[in-house]
């Protein structure tokens, strides 16, 4: 990921207590997955950039007061860039 940006759904953004207008590094977003999460989830956005590949992944995340939330998120990389789109 060149510039490790990502771009998320408002909902997502919710979700994770991301700012609406807040500029999503990808190291940010990695942060709100629950740690045991984390390298397999880095690892399938690698591989799915890598492979040129839409991204299909369910993970957990450290929500509002700790509570930890399953969720599935879908994503492609972004058409002329390096950086992820992901809903």
């Amino acid at each position: 990921m060149d510039k490790g940006l990502v771009w998320a759904t408002q909902k997502l953004r919710e979700l994770l207590q991301f700012a609406p207008d807040e500029e999503l590094h990808f190291e940010r977003f990695l942060a709100a997955i629950h740690p045991d999460d984390r390298e397999r989830v880095r690892e399938l956005v690698r591989q799915s950039l890598e492979r040129q590949e839409p991204l299909d992944i369910e993970y957990r995340i450290l929500g509002h007061k700790g509570i930890i939330r399953w969720i599935s998120s879908r994503g492609v990389r972004f058409p002329g860039h390096r950086d992820f789109q992901s809903s």
